[in-house]
């Protein structure tokens, strides 16, 4: 299938139009009439990434995270962004990107990931001035106690460093979640649930939740957001009208880690 023929059906299945203003989602870089031989999944991009689509025979890289998301003045070597850029154009592979219309679609990111934990009753959260919701709030099949709820998180989402603001421990039934960046909605999740999950919780951010008794957890960035892989290949799998094999790309980690491993 032709860039150009594939980029109109990625366009409708994960409905561009959700995305935010701000946004860069869709087709990045490419040739339209290229024709797309296979199709590497990341969450972003880097040089493993591309060398992961190089050794799949990929010529579509898809990922959550858009690399362009200011204008490139100039292309050179010399910064990381424009330096990716230049590899995909060198061999010959497209990039598109499918980021908050991903996390706002129907059995998007957040839906994949409020389903591993065991939840039932999955509603949409925080209707958006934009008219769709940002996340999910779900409540658990068998409420835990605080201490057990986070070491419950951990385990299935595989993340080993949560942070968690509360002024209390307390029984957890249900729950809001917000994939990725979700601090400025601790507040609202609160009024539905008794937590919210989530990542980037800053310090003010933190600090005036715990102050308002309101309860968070940041299991990180990476954390909420690595089961972009999987979730987009459950989507494509039963949306997309072709036969293109479709690979998912290990070669991106978290950038951070816990000091002394």
């Amino acid at each position: 299938m032709k860039l150009a023929n594939l980029k109109q059906e990625l366009d409708k299945i994960l409905k561009v139009e959700m995305a935010y203003d701000w946004d860069n989602v869709g087709l990045l870089i490419g040739d339209m009439e290229s024709e797309i031989k296979s199709i590497t999944l990341s969450l972003e991009l880097s040089e493993d990434v591309i060398n992961d689509a190089v050794k799949n025979g990929s010529n579509l890289i898809i990922t959550h995270h858009p690399l362009i998301f200011s204008p490139f003045k100039q292309i050179t070597s010399n910064d990381i962004k424009q330096k990716l850029a230049m590899e995909l154009i060198k061999n010959g592979i497209a990039l598109y990107a499918a980021h908050t219309n991903f996390d706002r679609l129907k059995d998007g990111l957040n839906d994949y990931v409020i389903r591993l934990l065991e939840v039932e009753n999955v509603e949409d959260f925080y209707l958006e001035d934009d008219g769709y919701y940002i996340g999910k709030v779900a409540s658990l099949k068998n409420e835990m106690q605080m201490a057990d709820f986070v070491r419950f998180v951990s385990q299935k989402l595989q993340v080993n460093d949560i942070r968690l603001v509360s002024q209390q421990d307390k029984t957890i039934s249900r729950v809001a979640l917000v994939t990725g960046s979700g601090a400025s909605y601790i507040e609202e999740a609160n009024k539905v649930a008794d937590l919210l999950i989530t990542g980037d919780i800053k310090y003010h951010d933190a600090q005036d939740a715990y102050q308002r008794g309101d309860t968070a957890l940041d299991a990180g960035h990476f954390g909420t957001e690595k089961f972009f892989p999987s979730a987009m290949e459950i989507v494509l799998n039963n949306s997309l009208d072709t036969d293109i094999p479709i690979y998912k790309s290990m070669g991106l980690s978290n950038p951070f880690r816990q000091a002394g491993c």
